[in-house]
Formats: C-alpha cells, structure tokens, sequence
C-alpha cells in the first residue's frame, strides 16, 4: 500500500469526516489542521497515524462501550481560520476534545485567545514545540511531544560529541524564530559551541506563484556561505521552507552537516528535492525512528493497523512516518484519558484525568502530566536521512 493510498484507504472505512452526522452515544473529537497547501501532508498523516488508533479502538467495541468518531475541518494554514474553524466545528459537533493541531501558529492563536478554556474542551496533542505553548499553564493542554529545547539540545550534544564546535543558524523570522534563537545561544554555550551566524529569513516575504514551486531562499543560505562553519541548523518550521534551504544549500560545494528539527519532516523533504539533496540530513524525532523495526510502538501501530481492518499484505506494505505515528500517540492518549473517565466522561472529567496520567506506556513511549507542564514527553533521537530517504538511527 503506497502512502498516498493509506490515506484514502482509512477515509474509505468511514470514520473520518467534515460533517456534524454521528450515532447517538459516539465520542466526537474534532481536529482542525492544515489539510490543503503545503504543510497539507502534516495534518492529513496526525489524522492518518490518529485513524490507526480510533478504528483499533473501535473494533475492540469502542471505549466504555461507545465508539470514536475523527470530524475534521481545514484551517488552511492560517491562524486566524484555525480560530474560526474550531468554533464552528465545535458548535456543530459538541465534541468531547480537540485534537491534533498541525502547527505552532495555530497553537498560539488558539491559546493567545484562551479558546481551550472558553469552550472547557482539553486540546490533545498539539503539533507544537514552543515553550509558550508547552509553558502555558493551561490546564486544558496536552502536549504528547518533546519542545525545541529538547531537540536543540540533542543536536548540539551530537554537535559536542562529533567535534563540531562551529555552527551556523537559520531560523524565521517570527515569534518562534526569536524563541528558538534564544533556545541556541543558550545551549551553544552549554556545549561548548559557537554560533558562527544567525541569519533570520522572512517567512512571509513573498513566495514564487507557483503553488509547486519552492521559495527563494538564497539571500539567507548566501549569508551561512559567507561564514565558514561545520554544521548548519535550519531551525525553520515550515516543511516547504525547509526543503527550499536544503535544496540550495546543498547545491553549494562548501556546504557542512546540515541539521533540522522535527517540525521540518525528513522523508518529504527527501521526497520534494531528492534523496541525493537531503541525503545526511540529521533530523531530530519525537518518536521512534520510522525505519527502527524493532520499536515496540511500531509494532503496536502495525497491529492496530490489522485490527482496524487492514488486510496483512495492505499492512506489510503501508508506509508509516513520524508524523503518522505522533498522531497515533496523541490518540492513545486520548482513548487511555477516555477509558479512565468511564462511560459518563464530560470534557471536565476527560481533562482531570488526562492530567492524572502519569509513566503511561505506549509501546515503550511513555507520557506523564502533571502540575504546570503541559509536555507530556522528553523523547528526542537524531536520527539521519539515508540514501533512499529513509531516517536511520
């Protein structure tokens, strides 16, 4: 089963839709993400890697015997419309929770407005690393991933340990641009490094009008050039972005290691300019590695796969990557958080058990909450873009 079709294959079962239409006595979650342009891939693998889970569950006869059901509304990659698109799919629906937004953007708009709070619904899993969202006191927030300080963190011990001391920075220039330039000059010096450049790229400077075309990036890779340096982070969240800068980077002959954060998904980037591009790429992960075979949670996921209705060969055959899998895990959470608020859960009882959960197991990946931190999960590996694109450990 190619990628593309494992998609279409989970929306084929019925359990995903736009639509208020339930059984009486389902559990409605309602996602809203970047389904269209060019982060559409983030929000269509959360909602993927979340399908294995919910129709897993479902199979089983649901969760304190009523079934789970994925409603889903695009906020088209704009923060504003992530807004306005909860509190219609919440008006519509009257979900039990909010589930799996794609971006930091999108996050911090929800967050800057108090939304989680005005509804009383919790918002699980959020696809954010910022530490105004894992910082923010919240109760009604749940981050089932590491933040960036943990993933910068791991790149630069990488760093330290292959002795390379000088390196150069990219990152937007936006909110979380200035957060993560924060988060390097502190931990450089932690590590012994030195950053060597910082260059700040307008994210929202003006992009080629060709929808498959990648931005233009040169102005920032020739600023990196004109330093000599060993390594590299494009500390951008922006996948499309992030593929324009190892794309030109790349190209030139002194280029050094090129490294990136989670957020930037290795495998499309590989896909979008080339395996020979991205190839050596070092990428940090917030599960699993995708090629670690033998990690129980991939294990996990393959099963619930067949269980949900995949037949063996469809799932030998599916493709699952890290941002499937941090969907998968946000659900877990969920369904572990529904299961122990029993049969009469409300969103209040739904998020005090949430916050009770603590070394919850999820094939070897453990999530804990508790008290003012909203980061459920440490997890960091860094793992490297190999010849065919895969990301090996």
């Amino acid at each position: 089963m190619k990628k593309g079709f494992s998609l279409a294959w989970l929306l084929a079962i019925g359990m995903v839709c736009a639509a208020p239409a339930r059984a009486a006595g389902d559990w409605v979650v309602a996602q809203v993400a970047s389904f269209s342009g060019s982060s559409a891939h983030i929000g269509n693998d959360l909602r993927a890697g979340a399908m294995v889970a919910f129709n897993a569950a479902n199979a089983r006869g649901g969760v304190a015997g009523r079934k789970l059901k994925l409603v889903v509304r695009d906020d088209e990659q704009q923060p504003d419309k992530a807004l306005a698109a909860t509190r219609a799919l919440v008006e519509q629906t009257k979900p039990i929770a909010l589930f799996g937004l794609s971006s930091n953007e999108a996050s911090l708009a929800l967050l800057q407005a108090r939304l989680p709070e005005a509804l009383g619904l919790p918002l699980v899993g959020p696809r954010a690393g910022v530490a105004r969202v894992l910082e923010s006191g919240s109760a009604q927030v749940f981050v089932t991933r590491a933040g960036y300080r943990d993933e910068i963190k791991a790149l630069f011990q990488h760093c330290e340990m292959s002795g390379m001391r000088e390196v150069a920075l990219v990152h937007q220039k936006d909110e979380v641009g200035t957060e993560i330039l924060a988060l390097a000059d502190a931990l450089a010096a932690q590590h012994g490094l030195r950053l060597v450049a910082r260059v700040a790229h307008d994210n929202k400077a003006k992009r080629d009008t060709q929808a498959h075309e990648l931005p233009n990036v040169r102005e920032a890779i020739d600023a990196v050039l004109r330093v000599p340096h060993q390594a590299v982070l494009f500390a951008v969240t922006d996948p499309t972005l992030m593929a324009a800068m190892v794309a030109s980077y790349q190209r030139d002959p002194r280029h050094a290691v090129m490294m990136a954060l989670s957020s930037a998904d290795g495998r499309w980037i590989a896909e979008r300019v080339g395996s020979d591009r991205a190839r050596g790429l070092l990428i940090t992960q917030t599960v699993p590695a995708a090629g670690s075979a033998s990690a129980a949670l991939l294990r996990r996921f393959a099963n619930d796969l067949k269980l949900g209705g995949a037949s063996e060969e469809d799932a030998a055959e599916f493709t699952v990557n890290s941002v499937m899998l941090e969907g998968y895990v946000s659900a877990q959470v969920l369904i572990e958080g529904l299961r122990r608020a029993g049969s009469n859960a409300d969103p209040a009882r739904l998020g005090a058990a949430l916050q009770g959960l603590r070394g919850f197991d999820i094939g070897g990946f453990d999530i804990s909450f508790g008290g003012a931190s909203r980061q459920g999960s440490r997890f960091v590996e860094v793992a490297i873009l190999g010849r065919q694109g895969e990301l090996v450990r």
